[in-house]
C-alpha cells in the first residue's frame, strides 16, 4: 500500500519540526536554561529524520548525528541528583577528553572566580594553558557526572509545535491516499469508481 500524499505531508512536518527544534536549541531560557543549549551548532546541524513504510504504516523517526544528542533531549541523572530520567551516569567523571576539546574551542572562556580584599566576588579571564585546561576539564567533568544533564526537549517541543501547524495538511493527505486506495480496490473488484 502506498501513502504518497501522506509521505509528502510527513516530510513537511519533519522539516518544520527540525526548524523549530534548531530554534529551540539557540534560545536563552528554553527549558529553564540560562544560556542557549547549543554552543557549537553541531547538535542542530546533526538533527534529521527518516520516514519508513512498514506493514502498511508510515513511521517517522527523528535522528541525530551527535552521539550526545539523545542525552540532551531526554536528560541524564547524575550520581548525586536523580531527576527520574531513563539514562544515568555511573562513573565519577564524564568524558574528560570531550570536555577538554570544548574548553579549547574559541567559544569557551576560562574564568577564575574569587573574592577580592573587599569581599566582592570577582570574575577574571584566565589564559588557556594546558594546566588550566586540565584543571577546568576535571572540575567540569566531575560536576556534570554528579549533577547530571537537564533534559532539553528541543525536538519534542518542536514536534508538538509543528504538529499544530501541520494537522490540516496531514489529514488532507491521509484522506487523499485513502480515497485513492479505495478507488484502486474497487476497480480491481470490477466496480466503477471515481
Amino acid at each position: 500500500m502506498s501513502f504518497k500524499a501522506l509521505n509528502a505531508a510527513l516530510f513537511e512536518y519533519g522539516q518544520k519540526t527540525l526548524f523549530y527544534a534548531r530554534g529551540n536549541l539557540k534560545l536563552k531560557g528554553f527549558s529553564g536554561k540560562k544560556r542557549p543549549t547549543q554552543n557549537t551548532g553541531d547538535l542542530g546541524k546533526g538533527l534529521g529524520f527518516e520516514i519508513k513504510e512498514k506493514d502498511d504504516k508510515l513511521i517517522l523517526n527523528f535522528t541525530t548525528k551527535e552521539k550526545y544528542g539523545i542525552f540532551i533531549e531526554w536528560g541524564v541523572n547524575g550520581t548525586k541528583n536523580n531527576r527520574g530520567y531513563d539514562y544515568s551516569f555511573k562513573k565519577k567523571f564524564v568524558n574528560i577528553g570531550a570536555i577538554k576539546k570544548y574548553i579549547k574551542s574559541p567559544k569557551f572562556k576560562l574564568r577564575k572566580v574569587f573574592k577580592n580584599k573587599f569581599g566582592q566576588t570577582v570574575s577574571q579571564l584566565v589564559k588557556k594553558t594546558e594546566k588550566n585546561i586540565d584543571s577546568a576539564a576535571f572540575v567540569i567533568a566531575k560536576s556534570i557526572a554528579e549533577k547530571g544533564i537537564r533534559a532539553v526537549p528541543a525536538v519534542q517541543r518542536g514536534s508538538e509545535r509543528a504538529l499544530k501547524d501541520e494537522i490540516p495538511n496531514l489529514e488532507k493527505a491521509l484522506a487523499k491516499d485513502v480515497k485513492e486506495i479505495m478507488i484502486f480496490n474497487l476497480k480491481n473488484a470490477g466496480i466503477k469508481a471515481k
